[in-house]
């Protein structure tokens, strides 16, 4: 939605809009955790898509089934909502697609997950997370519930110790302190909270590959992403194998020493900065750059299962062949992303596409956008971090600032939250509820 709020209101003198959503809503995900426990309403974190689009283009409430880049066709349907009847489907042609999805799910085949656990991205899992809240106290309250029984239902696991996790448990810690605390004090001491289909130059499993100018690989830039799904592809040091082996094997004798590794690394990274997010990896631990490239070689040595014991570490003057100079390069690969995958660099890459939208010229002739010479490659700039901790508190981590911990970092997060809403409307709405959970307290009915 970040793409459509920046686009003039004049688009439609150059291009034909056309959005295709199954949710006529947008939804502030970084407020989820705090419906979740009812500091803030559902409605004030949703925007209306029309409300949006409107004076710019056409909205379609749909879900996409397919998209042709031969004949530039999307195949589109009205969502399920869990019906069994057939969704009717419809076509719409377009001359430049961008693809805005996010990313679903994923439980790393861990079984159980999907059918004991509650997700946390959207609207409805929150929902859901609210109603489970409110049944469990409910439950434990009443006088046949064993104690075994009533431990179970107040113990509180969050899986998942990134961003959203935290800020999980620290609103379920603010819920349960500050409003049912004084509700149910009997089952206080009982309480337990753990924390804990594009086309071709498609290779990546979770993501959308796309170019610097967040053009997706192989469609002859016709189709942009951004989002959860999608990432810029840069060259990996995979396919300048051959290429750095050579020059680093200065005696030509076939093989290279960690040192001379390293050394090529840090000449290589000031010409292509791909590959100092590669030198960074080798380096995390300690600057133990000799034994995390000991334990790349023992693995391709000896594989899962071997009964061998672990190898012994490589010295500086200690050489890798090609193969494991290739397997090194490879590993490191596989463990990079170009970009986070946050609302900040969502919100950006659809701010430029935007630009790059209404600053090009579409060719009919090439069927493509034709970029501006003076439009340069997208370049992420990190404003910053901002984590709720509980107890109004909150981390901060900004640049040129540093760390920020406590009630000033805390105040921060509050009026980020509120003024980065799409509409006035909605920042007024979400103010309204901080004040309104201060002086009056959460609504935890089950409703």
């Amino acid at each position: 939605m970040s793409l459509v709020k920046a686009l003039p209101r004049d688009i439609q003198e150059k291009y034909d809009v056309v959005v295709v959503s199954p949710r006529n809503y947008f939804l502030y995900t970084p407020l989820l955790p705090a419906v979740a426990v009812g500091t803030v309403e559902e409605g004030s974190i949703c925007e209306p898509v029309r409300l949006l689009v409107k004076g710019k283009g056409e909205y379609y409430e749909a879900s996409c089934q397919a998209i042709n880049p031969d004949t530039k066709e999307l195949i589109a349907a009205f969502p399920s909502n869990g019906s069994s009847s057939s969704p009717k489907t419809f076509q719409i042609k377009y001359d430049l697609l961008v693809v805005g999805v996010g990313s679903v799910n994923n439980t790393f085949g861990v079984k159980g997950v999907e059918q004991h656990c509650l997700m946390f991205k959207t609207i409805e899992d929150a929902h859901k997370l609210r109603g489970q809240l409110s049944d469990c106290f409910e439950r434990a309250a009443l006088p046949y519930v064993s104690q075994a029984e009533r431990e179970r239902l107040l113990s509180f696991v969050v899986v998942g110790g990134g961003p959203t996790g935290i800020e999980v448990a620290a609103e379920l810690h603010d819920v349960i302190h500050e409003d049912l605390k004084g509700l149910y004090p009997s089952l206080m001491p009982d309480v337990k909270q753990l924390q804990e289909l594009f086309p071709q130059q498609q290779l990546h499993s979770r993501c959308v590959f796309t170019d610097d100018h967040l053009r997706v690989k192989g469609s002859d830039g016709s189709i942009f992403a951004c989002g959860d799904a999608a990432t810029i592809h840069y060259p990996s040091a995979l396919e300048l194998t051959n290429e750095l082996f050579d020059q680093a094997d200065e005696d030509k004798d076939g093989r290279v020493s960690l040192r001379q590794l390293q050394e090529l690394l840090q000449a290589a990274a000031r010409q292509d900065s791909s590959l100092d997010e590669h030198l960074h990896y080798l380096q995390a631990h300690s600057n133990r750059f000799a034994a995390v490239v000991s334990g790349i070689v023992f693995g391709l040595t000896h594989p899962p299962g071997s009964s061998q014991p672990g190898g012994q570490l490589l010295q500086w003057q200690d050489k890798l062949t090609r193969e494991e100079f290739r397997a090194v390069l490879d590993h490191v690969d596989r463990g990079l992303r170009a970009l986070p995958a946050t609302a900040q660099v969502a919100k950006q890459q659809g701010e430029y596409i935007a630009d790059l939208l209404v600053s090009g010229r579409y060719s009919t002739l090439q069927q493509r956008l034709e970029l501006p010479t003076n439009k340069g490659p997208f370049k992420y700039f990190h404003k910053g971090s901002l984590l709720y901790v509980g107890g109004d508190k909150a981390g901060a981590d900004l640049p040129l600032v540093g760390p920020l911990v406590g009630y000033e970092a805390g105040l921060l997060w509050h009026s980020y939250e509120t003024f980065a809403q799409i509409s006035l409307r909605n920042q007024a709405m979400v103010a309204l509820n901080w004040l309104r959970t201060k002086l009056f307290g959460r609504n935890i009915s089950h409703i």
